[in-house]
C-alpha cells in the first residue's frame, strides 16, 4: 500500500503518506481483495512508510494487515526486501538482524535468498535471542499455505509435454485475449468521424519503428519481456565483445540511456519462437485493409530525439491520403525499456522525437490517427492539437495488431474506459477524480485562481473516460428508497438506449458523494459500474444494488463510520460526464470493522 506514492516518484522510493490515505484509498483495494477474493499471499513493497521499512513494519503487516483487515494468508518479501532493510534503507544492525525484525513484522518468507533468513538469523534461535513462538507462527502459515495448495502430493513442477501444454495457448485462449484487447481499446479522439476507415482512403502512411514489431505489446513482467531483457543481459554482460574479446560501447537510443536492440535480429527471433505467428501492427493493416496502398516509415525511435527519419517520413506523408503514427514508449525490463519496474522518468509526454514530427505532419493538414501503445496512458499536447484521433492501446499483448484493426476498420465499436485520470504533465501529478472537496479543479474560488497559470487544474483525459463510434442516452432514474439504514441498501434503476446507428458496448458508472460530512470527503467516488452491450436503437434497463457501508469513512479517531446525512447518487459515462442523479439521506450513523464494508454496487441487466 502507498507504493505508488513515494517521493519523486521513484521506484522504492520513501512513502509519505498519512494513515488515512493509506487505509481509505490504497488499502482499498487489497481489502476488497482479502474480503471477495479471498488473498492468500500478499509481498510488502520496498517503501520506507512514515519511517519505517514496510518489510519491518509490525503496525502495518500485523496490526493494520493482519488485525485491521483480517488477513490470515503468508506474507512473502519483495526480491531482496528484507536485505534492503539492512543495506539500503539502513535499519538494523546486521542482515540477521534485519530477518529478525521482518518475521516479528509478520513477513513468512524471504525471497529470492536466504540473505537475511540464513545461518546467522538461525543462530538467534539457538542462542535464546530469537523467540521460537515468532518463528512457529511463520512455519505454520507456511506449510498451511502448502498443504492448501497441495504442494506435499504433487511437490515438484511441471516439466516436459505437461509444461508445454500448460504455456501453449487454447482457442479459448485467443479468443479471450483477443475480447480483452478489443474491450481495453480506449478511443480519446475521432474528430470529423475520421474512424473508422472506409474505403474512401486509398493511400495510408503508418509511421513509428513501433509498427515493425510486436515486441512493445507486453508489460514488464510478462514472459516475453522478462525473457528479452534476460537476453539483452547476456548480449551486453560486463560490456565484453565475446567473439573479439574486447570492451565495447553499448548502443544507446540517441538522446535517452536506453540500449537500443531495433537493430538485433535475435530479439525479434525470441519473440517469433515464444509467440508464434504473432503479426506487427504493419503486417496486419497491410492485409486487412487490403483496399488502400500502405506504405511505411520509421520516423522515430519508441524514445529520444532522434530526427534523422523525419525528410523521409515527412516526403511520405505528403503522398497519402491519412496518417498512422505509432506514439508510445517500450514497458518492459532493464535498460531496453523507457517504462517499468525501477525504470522512472521524470517526462511523461510523447518523447521529443515524437511531439515533435506530430506537429510537423499536423501542419501540413493531414488527417493524423495516433495509436498509443506502452504501459502508461498518452500525454502529449501536439496530439491533443493535431491528431484527428487518438486511440489508447496500453499494452495489447499478442493480439495487439488484431484488435487494434478491428477497431481502425469497424468490426469492433471501441468501449474502453480511461482507469486513470490523465495529467498534462508532471507537475500536475497528483491528479485524479477522487480529489477532497475544495480541493484540484473543485478549489473554493476565495482560496486562488482555478487554474494554474500555465496550465489548466484538470486532467487530460478523465477517469472512465471512452468514445464510441455511436451514442447512448440515460433515461427513467428511479431509486427504491430515499432514505436508508446504514446496514440497508437502495436500488437504483435507469434505463439505457443506443440512440446512434452502430452497435456498441457502454459502460455505466456509478458514483456517490457525501454532500456534508464531519470529515472532509471526495467529490465523488466510483461505486459500481456495468458494461451494456446495445444494437443501434435497442434500449434495456440497468439496476444497481448500493449499500451504505460503501460510503464508510475513517472519523477523527480513525473508526469506520458510516455517517448519518445526504449522499448524491450519479450515473454517467465517465466521473465527468454525468447524466442522471438523486439523493438518498442515510438516517442513523452507525461504526463497523473496516474488512467488513462493502466494496462496490451489485449490478444486473434486465433481460
Amino acid at each position: 500500500m502507498g507504493f505508488h506514492d513515494t517521493a519523486g516518484g521513484i521506484h522504492g522510493a520513501a512513502s509519505i503518506c498519512p494513515e488515512r490515505e493509506l487505509k481509505e484509498i490504497y488499502g482499498k483495494p487489497f481489502q476488497a481483495a482479502i474480503v471477495a477474493g479471498k488473498l492468500r499471499g500478499i509481498m510488502p513493497c520496498y517503501d520506507s512508510i512514515n519511517g519505517e521499512a514496510v518489510h519491518g513494519s509490525k503496525k502495518l503487516l500485523t496490526e493494520v494487515l493482519r488485525g485491521e483487515m483480517g488477513f490470515t494468508g503468508q506474507v512473502i518479501s519483495d526480491y531482496s526486501g528484507v536485505a534492503n532493510m539492512h543495506r539500503a534503507q539502513r535499519q538494523f544492525e546486521n542482515d540477521a538482524s534485519a530477518g529478525y525484525h521482518a518475521l516479528c513484522a509478520g513477513v513468512d518468507v524471504e525471497l529470492p535468498d536466504m540473505d537475511t533468513m540464513g545461518e546467522e538469523f538461525a543462530e538467534l534461535f539457538r542462542n535464546g535471542k530469537g523467540d521460537p513462538a515468532v518463528l512457529k507462527k511463520a512455519v505454520r502459515r507456511v506449510l498451511t499455505e502448502k498443504f492448501r495448495m497441495g504442494l506435499f502430493e504433487h511437490p515438484y513442477a511441471l516439466t516436459g509435454e505437461e509444461l508445454h501444454r500448460a504455456f501453449d495457448l487454447t482457442e479459448a485462449d485467443r479468443k479471450l485475449t483477443l475480447q480483452s484487447v478489443r474491450e481495453g481499446i480506449v478511443l480519446l479522439k475521432n474528430e470529423n468521424k475520421v474512424l473508422p476507415i472506409t474505403g474512401e482512403t486509398h493511400r495510408i502512411l503508418v509511421i513509428g519503428s513501433q509498427a515493425e514489431t510486436a515486441r512493445g505489446y507486453f508489460g514488464g513482467y510478462t514472459h516475453y519481456s522478462m525473457s528479452e531483457a534476460l537476453l539483452a543481459a547476456v548480449q551486453t554482460m560486463a560490456g565484453v565483445d565475446h567473439e573479439n574479446g574486447a570492451d565495447r560501447e553499448t548502443e544507446r537510443i540517441p538522446g535517452t540511456q536506453i540500449q537500443r536492440t531495433d537493430n538485433d535480429p535475435r530479439f525479434e527471433e525470441l519473440l517469433k519462437k515464444q509467440k508464434p505467428g504473432i503479426r506487427s501492427f504493419l503486417e496486419e493493416v497491410r492485409n486487412r485493409i487490403s483496399w488502400a496502398a500502405v506504405d511505411y516509415a520509421f520516423g522515430y525511435h519508441f524514445a529520444g530525439n532522434d530526427e534523422s527519419h523525419f525528410a523521409e517520413a515527412l516526403a511520405k506523408a505528403e503522398r497519402a491520403d491519412l496518417v498512422i503514427m505509432m506514439l508510445g514508449g517500450k514497458n518492459g525490463m532493464s535498460m531496453i525499456a523507457s517504462m517499468g519496474e525501477g525504470i522512472d522518468g521524470v517526462n511523461i509526454n510523447l518523447p521529443p522525437a515524437q511531439e515533435k514530427l506530430i506537429r510537423l505532419i499536423g501542419e501540413t493538414g493531414k488527417q493524423i490517427i495516433g495509436i498509443h501503445v506502452d504501459g502508461r496512458p498518452i500525454s502529449s499536447d501536439a496530439a491533443d492539437r493535431y491528431c484527428t484521433a487518438i486511440l489508447e492501446c496500453f499494452n495489447p499483448s499478442e493480439a495487439g495488431s488484431e484488435g487494434i484493426t478491428d477497431v481502425l476498420t469497424g468490426k469492433v465499436n471501441p468501449s474502453g474506459k480511461m482507469p486513470v485520470s490523465v495529467a498534462r504533465c508532471a507537475g500536475q501529478i497528483p491528479v485524479y477524480y477522487n480529489h477532497p472537496s475544495g480541493s484540484s479543479w473543485d478549489q473554493a474560488a476565495s482560496i486562488g485562481f482555478q487554474d494554474y497559470v500555465d496550465c489548466s487544474h484538470r486532467p487530460r483525459y478523465d477517469f472512465g473516460y471512452g468514445l464510441s463510434y455511436t451514442t447512448f442516452e440515460y433515461t427513467d432514474l428511479s431509486i427504491s428508497d430515499v432514505k436508508s439504514g446504514p446496514a440497508d441498501a437502495v436500488n437504483i434503476s435507469l434505463r439505457v438506449r443506443n440512440s446512434g446507428d452502430a452497435a456498441g458496448e457502454e459502460t455505466v458508472q456509478l458514483y456517490f458523494r457525501d454532500e456534508y460530512a464531519s470529515m472532509v470527503r471526495p467529490v465523488k467516488e466510483l461505486a459500481g459500474f456495468q458494461r451494456i452491450y446495445l444494437a443501434a436503437g435497442q434500449e434495456k434497463e440497468l439496476t444497481f444494488r448500493m449499500y451504505m457501508s460503501q460510503t464508510a469513512f475513517l472519523d477523527e479517531d480513525g473508526n469506520w463510520k458510516i455517517e448519518a446525512g445526504d449522499i448524491t447518487l450519479m450515473i454517467g459515462s465517465s466521473s465527468q460526464d454525468i447524466r442522471l442523479s438523486a439523493k438518498v439521506r442515510i438516517t442513523d450513523d452507525a461504526w463497523i470493522e473496516g474488512k467488513d464494508r462493502r466494496f462496490w454496487a451489485e449490478s444486473r441487466i434486465k433481460p
